[in-house]
């Protein structure tokens, strides 16, 4: 498999791991600090069940929308932990109120990203907002598959690609389980999050407690890191933190970010979440600080879901083509820069702090430097001033 697959195309989705029947594929980390399989050959008995498995090698069926909505959650104290319109609590509540479990992300105390699940509403923070790292499956398939043929209810979450591997592994369908994917831009490896979230806490003399990558409680629905310390917190707008910024114009991801079979209108999962981006272009009426998720419904099995969770929804019937008008990863890969030849190696060689200050420079514009003086109240009382006296 590793012979036959381009190492660029990897997902580290972790599908041929969990899938062997000899367990001697093992994940590793690259020298990019990105997870990748090896597998001990001695033990390798050649059965090619990693190279069916394997989601870059045997590509799943992608499915057409059937249904495209602007949507966001009722319950506004759930929604104030969501990155965007909540609807994947929406759907994770229902779930764990049938008995189900539910699979997503969760960032531990030591800035660890991977996925996890639960079993009680009262869990559900673990796995809300958003999470700019690529996210260790582990074993999560296996449990899952557990949790299905016992009977249980089962959402799943995750990039596309992780839904992808999860279908593989499995290998038929069940009437029990219900994938989420979510819009990727791409992901970065841990170790480039890691040694940035070190960096910061040298810099700051202080251990991050916590890190919320879209913090609502200062900007409402916008892109607002909120970084908690031991004894202070650090709220700053996206383009300001230059981990979020290198993010956000997409120059740290992993090679087949840059190549995604998903990227695209037809989606992998039964449900699609993500950011309504343009909301205010085609939907002015129904915009709201508080956050509107855009939501694909993908499949049959999507459909029953949403069925289900709509009573405890806002929502107004959308098109995907005005969805995909800003939100470029509906439609294709994001376009890879020449700074991504360098970045990882730059990592390795450089000093964090030179590393940082050179290649994770912040060009910050006026309007980015404004906003992060101003508060949010006193530019939103600035702009009515100024619509008036136009």
């Amino acid at each position: 498999m590793i012979d036959k697959l381009n190492p660029k195309k990897c997902t580290g989705c972790f599908a041929c791991s969990q899938k062997c029947p000899r367990n001697c594929i093992h994940i590793v980390k690259d020298v990019e600090g990105f997870y990748v399989p090896q597998i001990e050959m001695p033990e390798c008995i050649g059965c090619e069940v990693c190279e069916k498995t394997c989601p870059q090698m045997n590509p799943v069926l992608l499915h057409k929308n059937i249904g495209a909505y602007a949507a966001r959650m009722k319950n506004d104290e759930v929604l104030k932990l969501s990155t965007s319109g909540g609807i994947f609590a929406a759907a994770a509540i229902h779930i764990l109120n049938e008995g189900g479990v539910v699979f997503g992300v969760e960032m531990t105390a030591e800035g660890v990203i991977r996925h996890t699940y639960i079993d009680s509403v009262e869990q559900l923070p673990i796995l809300q907002g958003s999470k700019y790292v690529q996210s260790i499956i582990g074993d999560s398939y296996v449990k899952a598959k557990e949790f299905l043929v016992a009977g249980r209810s089962v959402l799943f979450s995750g990039t596309p690609c992780q839904i992808a591997g999860l279908r593989n592994y499995l290998q038929k369908t069940y009437d029990n389980l219900y994938t989420m994917d979510v819009i990727c831009h791409g992901v970065p490896s841990q170790d480039f999050y890691l040694a940035y979230r070190e960096w910061l806490e040298k810099k700051h003399g202080q251990k991050i407690k916590n890190w919320n990558f879209r913090d609502k409680s200062a900007e409402g629905w916008n892109i607002v890191d909120k970084v908690y310390y031991e004894h202070k917190t650090v709220t700053q707008r996206e383009m300001m933190d230059p981990f979020t910024r290198a993010f956000l114009d997409g120059y740290t991801y992993r090679e087949s970010c840059y190549q995604c079979l998903y990227a695209r209108g037809e989606r992998i999962g039964d449900l699609t979440g993500g950011d309504y981006w343009g909301i205010k272009r085609h939907h002015p009426e129904f915009f709201s600080e508080k956050g509107i998720s855009l939501l694909l419904v993908n499949t049959e099995q999507g459909k029953k879901l949403f069925d289900k969770i709509s009573e405890n929804l806002l929502f107004i019937p959308s098109k995907l083509e005005w969805m995909q008008e800003i939100n470029g990863n509906l439609k294709r890969p994001t376009i890879r820069s020449t700074k991504r030849d360098i970045i990882y190696t730059n990592l390795h060689n450089k000093s964090m702090s030179q590393f940082v200050k050179e290649d994770l420079k912040v060009n910050a514009s006026k309007a980015d430097i404004a906003r992060s003086i101003f508060p949010y109240k006193m530019r939103k009382q600035i702009k009515r001033l100024l619509s008036l006296w136009r």
